[in-house]
């Protein structure tokens, strides 16, 4: 351990060294102004993101639509335009020493999504199309115009992607490309979140009050995070202080008794800056819980969706001098409810700094510090989860070349109340120290990004996952994209230490032999801009993953208590081999300067190579789409959204036995029927400063079964008016 600190010392260290002296020979420089109007009705517009694709250097138009960059070395440079809410444009100047380059850019309205700056997919901000990788990035102004409420409801209409859950109780989560949620790493402005089971976390937690955007990056993502990120990342960015001041409350009611209350405010206060949010959501949940089993239908009357949940948000920014900046956001979450555990809570502290260094060099520091508590009826299967980490990032432009150079620290303890079978409480640790180097470049018409990265794990050694993208552009208006990469998923800490862990009607034993998961992920994709108003996007991906981790019986059975049945035990290994496969495809269009579209189509291929079997719950076919009116005039804005799921494999258990009773049921493969469901959202301007607003998901009131033969809630409605100022 001391061995590999000490090299990636030296290598961070020598690498800074010989990159330090180029920091101030950028050369000659010059200037970039201009103004940005809209191309109807040719009124300046504020708050456009002028950006040099490559370079750390960038500004924010004035009220009156005008920008100015000083600077900036001579060369050849593209300038991206980009705002929500309308189409971005870039064009190409070549700036000479001590001359102004004038640059003008007219921006058109659209609705069409997906067309924003990404950061997650390489550190480094890109407009969507230019990265190689299947994206996406979904902003506060989109989930506002649909009512989304949620983190997530806001990707599960994203091709791909397979968003799961309803309940109070039941986990919302978002598995992409066909692997369980698990295998997706969550973060909340880059920094890790943890839950349970098998550290997948609840997308539910984080209202849209608290979020900037919600960045979505598929495939294989470990040369840039490390563990979890076999699937992709899901990155939910949260607000710091606004230009201007704001206030915003939301009172909403609807089905099964539900209430949601929000409070935010924020302001900027010279160099320092803040915003302040709060949601607070409950429901008493459906009036009875149906398991659907072989020939007959068991109905539950315990209010097992009943939930409560609460959340505060900060954030906290001063800018010491233009370039240098530091950033504190805090969290709490609470959750209360019915369903075992009763009660989880999950607080964080996240420290962001960045420092432009010069006008081609960029550091990022990141410290943060999160704990999650899950407390169980039964004593002995509370868990507490607590993570340390510490991220370093350099990028540089170096000619045609944007290198990204970065340290990762990580220390997480976890402690369950039963570490072996006398019933002691334990803590147990990992540490992982990381680094990781990533070279983007630019010849024209090409893009290349490579990247690697070292994790050393105190308990595994070293892995090393690299990953290599390029963007082909075909024509002005078509671009070709493929990726290929691997990644890999440590174990659970209670995977790997928690013996003998009662859960509702079997053991889990844990299995501290357990080997990291490993996948190879491959994709080739294109972008087609058939007009100004109509975009395309389709990709082909595949994921090999091996040495999965499942659970199976052991043959043991244990008592909980004396007086209890035997129940069986349950421990985990490295058996399994398995594939994904598929297709994404996207059509967005702009009808008109009032009406939108959007259609998504994914078909999927899964298979457990060892059994032979699909994977669970994932379905072949799923469609989404989504009709978007927007009458500002008005004040009106509706949003149709209808979604189609096919047919999937899940588990059942034996006739005539609910979960939790006893004798154990015993889990079989089920064939679950497809749904097509409809959602309708209403927004309407009551008052300069008022709205309100209304939903109505599954208006057609279809019945559908999800998560062990359960039945889902039929219609719902959701209403509330909003005040902002």
């Amino acid at each position: 351990m001391k061995k590999f600190r000490l090299i990636t010392v030296i290598l961070a260290t020598g690498i800074s060294i010989l990159f330090l002296p180029l920091i101030g020979l950028a050369g000659d420089t010059g200037v970039i102004e201009g103004i940005i109007t809209d191309v109807r009705t040719k009124e300046p517009i504020s708050d456009v993101n002028i950006m040099l694709e490559g370079t750390t250097l960038g500004t924010l138009t004035h009220t009156n639509g005008r920008y100015f960059i000083s600077g900036v070395p001579t060369g050849k440079y593209k300038v991206i335009a980009s705002r929500i809410g309308y189409k971005p444009a870039f064009n190409r100047v070549i700036i000479s020493t001590n001359k102004a380059s004038i640059l003008d850019f007219e921006l058109l309205k659209t609705a069409i999504p997906l067309e924003g700056i990404i950061v997650t997919a390489t550190k480094t901000g890109h407009l969507l199309r230019d990265i190689p990788v299947s994206a996406a990035v979904i902003t506060k102004e989109e989930m506002e115009i649909a009512n989304i409420e949620t983190a997530s409801q806001a990707v599960k209409y994203i091709p791909g992607i397979y968003a799961q859950g309803g309940f109070g109780w039941v986990k919302e989560s978002a598995k992409l490309q066909g692997l369980d949620p698990q295998y997706t790493l969550l973060l909340l402005d880059g920094q890790k979140l943890r839950g349970a089971p098998k550290y997948s976390a609840d997308l539910s937690q984080y209202p849209v009050e608290m979020i900037e955007r919600v960045e979505i990056v598929k495939g294989p993502a470990s040369a840039l995070y490390g563990s979890d990120a076999m699937s992709g990342v899901i990155n939910v960015i949260t607000r710091t202080a606004p230009e201007k001041p704001i206030f915003s409350a939301l009172a909403s009611f609807g089905t099964f008794e539900t209430r949601i209350y929000r409070l935010s405010q924020g302001e900027k206060m010279g160099k320092f800056g803040y915003f302040l949010s709060y949601n607070r959501r409950e429901s008493d949940g459906p009036d009875t819980t149906k398991w659907i089993l072989e020939d007959t239908t068991i109905v539950d009357t315990t209010r097992w969706g009943k939930f409560k949940d609460e959340s505060y948000h900060a954030s906290l920014g001063y800018e010491f001098a233009p370039g240098i900046r530091l950033i504190l956001k805090t969290g709490y979450f609470q959750r209360e409810q019915v369903m075992d555990p009763p009660e989880q809570q999950r607080h964080s502290i996240n420290l962001l700094g960045e420092w432009q260094l010069s006008n081609v060099s960029n550091l990022k520091l990141r410290g943060s510090w999160f704990k999650y508590y899950r407390f169980f009826q039964r004593r002995e299967a509370d868990i507490y989860h607590k993570l340390y980490e510490a991220e370093l990032n350099y990028s540089r432009l170096v000619r045609k070349n944007l290198f990204t150079l970065g340290y990762y620290y990580c220390k997480e303890y976890h402690t369950h109340f039963k570490f072996d079978p006398l019933m002691k409480s334990g803590t147990k640790s990992q540490l992982t120290n990381s680094f990781f180097i990533q070279d983007e470049i630019e010849f024209l018409p090409f893009s290349l990004v490579m990247g690697t990265r070292i994790d050393h794990h105190d308990k595994w050694g070293t892995i090393v996952n690299p990953n290599a993208g390029l963007v082909y552009r075909l024509t002005k208006d078509l671009k070709l994209k493929g990726s290929v990469g691997s990644a890999f998923k440590e174990p659970p800490m209670c995977h790997l230490y928690t013996v003998d862990l009662f859960q509702t009607n079997r053991w889990i034993r844990a299995n501290p032999d357990l080997k990291p998961e490993k996948s190879w992920g491959y994709q080739l994709g294109a972008e087609y801009e058939i007009s100004e108003n109509l975009l395309t996007r389709v990709s082909l991906f595949r994921n090999d993953i091996k040495d999965l981790i499942e659970r199976y019986p052991t043959g043991d059975s244990l008592r909980p208590e004396p007086w209890e049945p035997l129940y069986p035990v349950y421990s985990y290994k490295n058996i399994d081999r398995a594939y994904t496969q598929g297709l994404e495809f996207m059509l967005s269009s702009q009808f008109s300067y009032w009406l939108s579209g959007r259609l998504g189509y994914t078909l999927l291929e899964t298979k457990d190579k060892d059994k032979e079997e699909e994977l669970y719950y994932n379905p072949r076919h799923k469609v989404n789409m989504e009709l978007e009116c927007e009458i500002p005039e008005y004040g009106l804005g509706i949003n149709l959204r209808g979604e189609y799921v096919g047919k999937r494999w899940g588990w059942s258990i034996e006739p005539g036995v609910c979960p939790g009773m006893a004798p154990p049921p015993e889990e079989t493969k089920e064939r679950l029927e497809s749904y097509s469901l409809v959602h309708i959202k209403i927004n309407k301007a009551i008052a300069k400063h008022a709205q309100f607003f209304i939903s109505v998901n599954n208006i057609f009131d279809e019945k559908y079964v999800e998560w062990a033969m359960q039945e889902m809630p039929g219609r719902e409605f959701l209403g509330g008016i909003k005040l902002k100022f």
